[in-house]
């Protein structure tokens, strides 16, 4: 089901790449999948659309924990 969800997430990025909910639902789904670079990269998309966006850092902390930076 998450991949299924991915797959949404960047068919909905390709019409809107900076889409900031997609963005997020995609990193986040990323991290899920034990994909944490495509889930950071997912994130520095969003940051980049939404600089002050506080669900993009909080959805970020699942990925530096899988890459195992929780102190960034």
């Amino acid at each position: 089901p998450n991949a299924d969800r991915l797959a949404e997430q960047v068919r909905i990025l390709a019409a809107d790449p900076r889409n900031v909910a997609a963005l997020i639902e995609a990193g986040t789904l990323s991290t899920r999948l034990e994909d944490p670079a495509a889930a950071m990269a997912f994130f520095a998309r969003a940051s980049a659309a939404d600089p002050g966006n506080p669900r993009i850092a909080a959805a970020r902390a699942g990925a530096l924990v899988l890459l195992e930076r929780p102190g960034e």
